[in-house]
């Protein structure tokens, strides 16, 4: 019996709606076996009875922990596989490479179809949110894109994983890496995280490097763990995810305020004093934009030998032909300069593209924002096409 072992930053559960759900595997769960010892035993004599009976090499998916009471086994084979195992790219590590983009949602395999640069990664990975894990028309998607790129697909998961066999059925070379031959590789992380995490690292027999911030520096540190914590607030896409994100920001901002002597009392205290001042967040008004009223407009109009002085009129500002409305949470040409906002789009836009075309220097530079990063891509203009471009 051969085994390797695989971390997963998050896995999938069942929310209070009897939906799935993805959850990061946080504290309690970090490296925590899915299989116990007895299980993995009554797995692989199960698996190894099933092909003596069938003559020949199988995979073997199974129920695992079925209630008692019920009549059955608390492990039962559902579904049986006599596919050859996919081969393993040469040199490809246990996780897959952090070079290949990574594929959740349809967006993005709409901004890599769409992309002018040669793509030089060596396949696309594939993992996609739990609401597209069995949906054919995505995965038809996933194909068409690996036929358009010519790659592999490599699918973080189990050969016996429904898009397996569908990508298999159009004709996708699928790679699943390092299933039993991993080629160990170090992941750079360099952020800070919670005090146990090292020591259940070690306790697992991995090879750990770190280093400790005091003081000052590690404020300063804290302060960036907001910011990241945040921006995966932000990303979150079910209940219990967001839920999670903001018990990470508490516990960050709890830290902040034990190295800086700051009481709670004093935080709660300031909060009150701001939300009689200025109310809270539940009415959820969006500020678009202020402007100054001349003072010759305020007040009762007036009657006097020069007409009517004081009353109010609608001024509409007209746009001119092709000018845009100013969004300061895009990115937005300024003169030479392209500025890019730190934060983030409106959530109705975060995960569109944002091109920008610079006839004058000869090329488009495209603007995408992720989790983790912006993305900024710069490709040269054809000239074929140089009639149709403008400057923004």
């Amino acid at each position: 019996m051969s085994r390797s072992i695989r971390y997963k930053e998050d896995y999938l559960d069942i929310d209070k709606d009897g939906n799935w759900s993805p959850r990061k595997a946080g504290e309690k769960w970090d490296w925590k076996n899915s299989l116990e010892e007895d299980e993995i035993i009554k797995i692989a004599k199960g698996t190894s009875d099933i092909a003596c009976v069938i003559g020949k090499p199988v995979q073997v998916m199974w129920f695992i922990g079925i209630p008692n009471g019920l009549g059955h086994p608390d492990i039962l084979p559902w579904y049986i596989s006599t596919e050859e195992t996919p081969n393993v790219l040469e040199g490809s590590p246990m996780m897959a490479s952090l070079k290949s983009p990574l594929i959740r949602r349809s967006e993005d395999i709409e901004y890599l179809a769409r992309t002018s640069e040669p793509f030089s990664a060596p396949s696309i990975r594939l993992r996609p949110v739990p609401g597209l894990l069995r949906s054919r028309d995505f995965i038809e998607k996933v194909a068409s894109l690996a036929k358009q790129l010519n790659v592999p697909v490599e699918l973080e998961g189990s050969v016996l994983a429904h898009a397996f066999y569908l990508l298999r059925n159009f004709g996708i070379k699928v790679v699943c890496p390092g299933i039993l031959n991993p080629v160990y590789s170090p992941i750079v992380y360099d952020k800070l995280v919670r005090d146990n995490i090292p020591k259940k690292i070690l306790q697992k027999g991995e090879k750990v490097t770190t280093e400790k911030f005091v003081a000052k520096e590690l404020v300063i540190e804290l302060k960036a763990k907001v910011v990241e914590e945040a921006l995966e607030l932000y990303w979150s896409d079910t209940d219990d995810n967001t839920i999670e994100e903001i018990a990470d920001i508490n516990e960050v901002l709890a830290t902040v305020c034990e190295k800086l002597n700051i009481e709670t009392s004093q935080i709660t205290s300031l909060a009150k004093k701001k939300r009689e001042k200025n109310g809270g967040f539940n009415k959820g008004y969006i500020l678009k934009k202020t402007e100054e009223i001349p003072v010759i407009s305020i007040g009762k109009a007036k009657k006097t030998l020069f007409g009517d002085i004081g009353q109010e009129k609608n001024i509409t500002n007209k746009k001119t032909r092709g000018q845009k409305e100013f969004n300061p949470r895009s990115p937005r040409k300024d003169g030479p300069k392209l500025v890019i906002p730190m934060i983030p789009p409106n959530p109705s836009h975060r995960f569109e593209s944002f091109p920008f075309i610079f006839t004058k220097h000869g090329i488009t530079i495209n603007i995408r924002f992720t989790e983790k990063e912006i993305i900024i891509e710069v490709d040269e203009i054809k000239k074929e096409n140089s009639n149709l471009l403008f400057d923004l």
